[in-house]
């Protein structure tokens, strides 16, 4: 009887351990099904904020200082509250922004053609209503009303006298013809620029520029434009190999890349992705190169050897570019940031604790940045400033990395930012370095914005095309030139401009040439 109820006991005690192991389990699985729920609506809630909220990213600097986290170690409970008292020390000392002293609207440019219409009255209007006699002129009231001509084609006749001589009527001589961008070809400067900057420039596809020629009388072919860019690319080539010659003798560049899609002719009716590279000076030129692929041969083969520094996001295969300089790549604060703003959906206190320390940072920069500092200047003042502050930041991410969740969107934002931050600490010590990568970002609104509307590249060839007039147009706007003004120039003179001084045509040279030559004049 004892041994029966003995073998009972041990068998309960069976069931108990095996009932405990199974609420273990479940329990660990509801905890995590409860951590994807988590994880899935605040990923729902990004992207109803990228869909339907604001774009901007800016955040209320008298909140991000009061975010706390009890649960951070010591350390960063430290950096908290300088940051705290920090950023309300900063909030209260910001002035205001001045209010505009412009009232109603904008009076048109001084510089515009105006053509003056004067109305008077008729005699029998003037006469004093008192004692009727006829009233004399003493002044005027001027309207100015802004109007509107469409933009209208011409033809150029380029008529060239022809000589014979009367007495042996052998010998004749003509004019010589001035050279034009295309030879024997339709097309004048001014036409061949207005195609160039209407698609590449105001993102408007061909086949709307057939239409609105149309609807002017002059019937144009979009395959017939479309080999009118191709000329016009093949003769600008060799102003963008020039820019980027010189380009890459700067000590520092940022680079970025956005896809695009092309029309393969191995895939009969399809496309397939191609990528558009921007390389550029920090708010200065840049150089678009159109590529078949993401590889790491797509930078290399376009910087070759270079010697300077490439700030960038975290793409790995921008590392590999230099194998004996490991320090050569800085990385982007602002995807740092980017990714933070997000998770602050999911942690507002922990992800607005980082905001409010890199804010610290931009603030620094900005302030930097209206002092007019540079070189050895504005080194010592991050390293005085700026460096602590991603030291402890550092120290921060290593502190929520054992606290949150890496696939939450907070543990995705502080597993990128341990790994970038590294890279990202350099740029403290590189004076023509920014804090992040906004620069090289802005330069691909152009080509994105313009894939909405032509969707894809006509080919390979065409993509590289792209390219060479993304890379004029954009410059252009980067450096206050008007982008029409420069291509009706530069397509005027190309044909026979000396190709050693080629680098007076680049949009930069073009703007010192002008500048000199109104200087002189």
């Amino acid at each position: 009887m004892q041994q029966a109820a003995e073998r009972t006991l041990a068998g309960v005690e069976c069931d108990n351990v095996a009932l405990n192991k199974t609420v273990r389990e479940l329990t660990a699985r509801c905890e995590d099904q409860e951590n994807t729920i988590r994880v899935l609506k605040s990923e729902r809630q990004a992207l109803l904020m990228r869909l339907f909220g604001r774009r901007s990213e800016k955040v209320d600097p008298t909140q991000v200082g009061l975010f706390r986290d009890e649960l951070l170690t010591e350390a960063v409970s430290e950096l908290e509250t300088e940051l705290a008292a920090k950023t309300g020390a900063d909030a209260e000392h910001e002035t205001p922004p001045a209010k505009s002293e412009r009232n109603g609207r904008r009076r048109p440019p001084a510089d515009l053609r105006r053509d003056r219409r004067q109305y008077t009255l008729a005699e029998c209007d003037r006469l004093c209503p008192c004692c009727r006699v006829p009233m004399q002129a003493f002044g005027e009231d001027v309207t100015e009303q802004l109007e509107y001509v469409p933009a209208s084609l011409f033809v150029i006749e380029h008529a060239r006298t022809k000589y014979a001589c009367r007495g042996c009527e052998q010998g004749v001589a003509i004019a010589v013809m001035p050279a034009q961008p295309i030879e024997k070809g339709l097309p004048g400067p001014g036409l061949l620029a207005h195609v160039a900057l209407s698609k590449y420039g105001h993102h408007l596809p061909l086949y709307r520029l057939e239409s609105i020629f149309a609807e002017q009388g002059v019937p144009v072919s979009r395959k017939t434009m479309c080999d009118w860019v191709a000329a016009t690319a093949a003769m600008l080539a060799p102003i963008v190999a020039e820019q980027k010659r010189r380009m890459l003798q700067e000590p520092l560049l940022q680079s970025d890349d956005t896809h695009v899609q092309y029309q393969d002719r191995t895939r009969k009716g399809r496309t397939s992705r191609g990528f558009l590279w921007s390389y550029t000076i920090p708010w200065a030129e840049v150089v678009y190169d159109f590529t078949t692929t993401r590889s790491r041969s797509a930078p290399r083969d376009f910087l070759g050897h270079y010697k300077g520094h490439l700030q960038a996001d975290g793409y790995a295969g921008y590392i590999s570019l230099f194998p004996n300089r490991p320090d050569a790549t800085i990385g982007c604060l602002a995807q740092v940031r980017r990714k933070f703003f997000e998770a602050r959906l999911e942690d507002k206190d922990r992800a607005g604790t980082v905001l409010a320390a890199i804010q610290r940072i931009y603030r620094v920069e900005r302030r930097a940045k209206a002092e007019k500092l540079s070189g050895e200047a504005l080194v010592a003042v991050r390293l005085v400033e700026v460096m602590p502050i991603l030291i402890e930041l550092g120290l921060c991410f290593e502190a929520l990395a054992a606290l949150v969740l890496p696939k939450s969107m907070l543990g995705r934002a502080v597993g990128y930012a341990i790994g970038q931050w590294p890279a990202i600490k350099r740029y403290a010590a590189v004076a023509q370095a920014e804090a992040g990568n906004n620069s090289c970002e802005q330069t691909m609104r152009v080509p994105v914005l313009g894939r909405k509307n032509w969707m894809f590249a006509g080919s390979v060839e065409g993509g590289k095309r792209g390219a060479i007039l993304f890379s004029l147009i954009v410059t252009c706007k980067r450096l206050g030139i008007n982008p029409a003004e420069y291509l009706v120039d530069v397509i005027t003179r190309v044909a026979t401009h000396p190709n050693a001084r080629i680098g007076e045509l680049t949009p930069r040279g073009w703007k010192e040439l002008r500048e000199q030559t109104a200087g002189q004049a």
